[in-house]
């Protein structure tokens, strides 16, 4: 028994499988020659989960058929082999199978108020909860792994309420809760500490690594990867980190290492990981064709095999190659599933998290009215949420006693880099203005070319957005105003444009990571009015009202530039006839929140627009849509920068 029991602790107290075996071995042959039969089966129910965890379900499985008919008479023995067998058959998804062991397991346990059979309860419901989170199913894993706790928090003696709190905090990691999961984890690592389990420690360290990757901390996530000596459960974490460095050659390379090990395995979700992986990478390097094929291949995968969280993950990401390729339809129903699934697991994360896409889709799906609650929701949770409590912010600026002289050189800058009002255009008014959240902000607008002549019939507009504030942001911007105004000195097309200041901007986006989200159009007269051309780069589509008062969208949209090179984009255009009015916005309009958190939102927007007082000119116009949303936000602090474009043909 004490062979048994020191196996015992080795497999869950340590990960130590080579040294477990040894001393599981000679358990099996005391126990053979003294003729014990409990001893006997208890041992190779141990078998049967050290088999699972060293990833040889198949041989756990075997183990598991050959003792379950006659280890029958030893319920807690049983109960052992079931779960242990449970883990092995979701090793092989076999996922329905491994579900109806654990549920037959609990039902050897009836009635047993034993502490081992507590132990055992606790160890049942950790494995239900990683059966449910490999499938995706994040709600039904949270609640076998709360379970669990509760049966072996008081109980340090079996050690297993480290694991538990280490699938909690993996499963709010995934979930978007992310000071749970730092929470849970921290506790983890804690009693890993404790126990000595140098191996439990790793795991905990790596998912805290995912959890710093999660939110933009990369050298953070690094440096928990380097102290874990390990990359956590997820066999694609390195590939993934490669992309979100920007590491776009080091992510392809590892996708073919994933292939590899896929091959070897034979884990086939491991070759599905490696599609959607390359789905990502051809997403960055503009190539929306073999996104869609590699993100479509991984999409059937898991939605085969029943790996939900998966799927709705690689939906996301075939969402965007279709927008990319102004597949809309399509893009829309992929977007709309997606958010179904995340909405039902209440998961604000996804299993490979690329802000600058997922914020650009989240934007769509409320504008787009698509599954809007929930977009809004997680928009809100991932974007905004991070700011600290609105009520605390105070109602002034900052002083600039508070900032760098750096930052008001840039903001000098930046000032006479911007218009100092709009060109005088026969048939035409604009007007536009620009509140920076800080001394300096990162949204942009000009007119081009900048030398427009008094009678020029076409010229430009364009309006950008740059992730980020302060310093950063305020000198990507003055390249990028730089990079817009080169770009227009020909007048071209937007669609043109947007690839020369793709060209531009992507040396000083790769490195910092940073966005450009632009929209550029050109105004041509054309008869009484102007015709309109426009192509969107993760921006706000421009929203035009009608001289009859009704609202539309012009349907142009597309990924930001920057940190990914750029498929072709896409050109729409539209005619603005007398009386109509175009208006062009920065995300800190749609986002500006009041002190409850609640967004003014494109459905204020366009009511905005709706009452807007057109009859009074341009700048009318914008002070009212300013107004709007001071009516909004109140005394809450302006987060974002705001910057607002209008259009109108009097």
């Amino acid at each position: 028994m004490v062979l048994l029991y020191y196996g015992h602790c080795l497999v869950r107290l340590r990960s130590d499988f080579t040294e477990a075996v040894k001393a599981l071995t000679a358990a099996h042959r005391a126990f053979e020659q003294r003729g014990d039969g409990v001893g006997l089966f208890s041992t190779l129910a141990e078998w049967v989960t050290l088999c699972a965890l060293r990833r040889e379900p198949s041989e756990g499985l075997r183990i598991a058929e050959e003792a379950l008919v006659a280890a029958s008479q030893a319920p807690l023995t049983h109960a052992v082999l079931l779960a242990g067998m449970a883990l092995c058959l979701s090793g092989i998804e076999h996922f329905d199978d491994a579900e109806a062991a654990i549920s037959a397991a609990r039902v050897r346990l009836d009635g047993d108020t034993t502490a081992a059979a507590r132990a055992v309860r606790g160890e049942i419901g950790l494995i239900a909860a990683v059966i449910a989170r490999d499938r995706g199913d994040l709600r039904a894993a949270n609640a076998a792994a709360q379970q669990a706790l509760a049966e072996v928090q008081d109980d340090a003696g079996y050690g297993l309420e480290a694991w538990v709190r280490y699938v909690l905090g993996a499963l709010a990691w995934r979930q978007g809760s992310f000071v749970e999961a730092s929470a849970q984890l921290d506790t983890a690592r804690q009693l890993a500490e404790k126990q000595g389990h140098r191996g439990l420690w790793c795991w905990v360290v790596a998912i805290q690594g995912h959890l710093l990757r999660d939110i933009g901390e990369l050298t953070a996530a690094r440096e928990a990867y380097r102290l874990a000596e390990y990359w956590g459960e997820e066999d694609y974490a390195p590939v993934l980190l490669f992309v979100r460095e920007g590491q776009l050659a080091e992510a392809r390379w590892g996708c073919q290492a994933l292939a590899s090990i896929a091959a070897q395995r034979d884990a086939p979700i491991i070759a599905a990981d490696a599609q959607l992986l390359l789905a990502l990478i051809d997403l960055r390097t503009g190539a929306p064709t073999y996104a869609f094929e590699h993100a479509d291949a991984a999409c059937s995968y898991y939605a085969q095999h029943g790996y939900n969280f998966r799927f709705a993950s690689a939906l996301l990401y075939r969402s965007a190659a279709a927008i990319m390729l102004e597949a809309y339809a399509d893009a829309d129903a992929d977007l709309a599933q997606a958010l179904r699934i995340l909405a039902a697991e209440d998961a604000y994360n996804c299993e490979w998290w690329l802000p600058d896409i997922i914020e650009t889709l989240l934007v769509r799906a409320v504008q787009y009215k698509i599954e809007p609650a929930y977009a809004r929701r997680m928009l809100n949770q991932r974007f905004l949420n991070a700011l600290p409590p609105l009520a605390t912010l105070g109602l002034n600026r900052p002083s600039t006693a508070q900032h760098s002289i750096e930052l008001e050189i840039a903001r000098q800058a930046q000032l006479a880099l911007l218009p100092l009002a709009p060109p005088l255009i026969p048939h035409l008014d604009m007007a536009a203005l620009s509140l920076p959240a800080e001394i300096v902000g990162g949204d942009f607008y000009g007119y081009y070319p900048t030398e427009i002549e008094h009678n020029q019939m076409r010229f430009g507009v364009a309006l950008g957005d740059i992730s980020g504030k302060g310093l950063p942001a305020a000198l990507l911007t003055s390249g990028t105003i730089l990079a817009v105004a080169s770009a227009a000195v020909d007048n071209p097309a937007p669609n043109v444009l947007l690839k020369r200041v793709q060209s531009a901007v992507q040396l000083l986006t790769a490195r910092s990571q940073q966005t450009v989200a632009l929209c550029y159009l050109t105004c041509e007269r054309q008869g009484e009015g102007w015709h309109v051309s426009a192509s969107n780069a993760g921006s706000i589509a421009p929203l035009i009202r009608r001289s009859n008062g009704c609202t539309e969208w012009l349907n142009a949209f597309g990924l930001p530039l920057g940190v990914a090179l750029m498929a072709e984009p896409g050109c729409v255009g539209t005619t603005l006839e007398r009386g109509d009015v175009l208006v062009l916005v920065s995300d800190g309009v749609i986002e500006a929140m009041d002190l409850e958190r609640e967004l003014f939102g494109f459905e204020g927007f366009e009511e905005s627009v709706r009452y807007a007082p057109v009859a009074q000119g341009a700048r009318a116009v914008v002070a009212h849509l300013l107004n709007s949303v001071q009516a909004h936000t109140t005394s809450a602090f302006q987060h974002d920068d705001l910057t607002i474009v209008v259009v109108l043909v009097p």
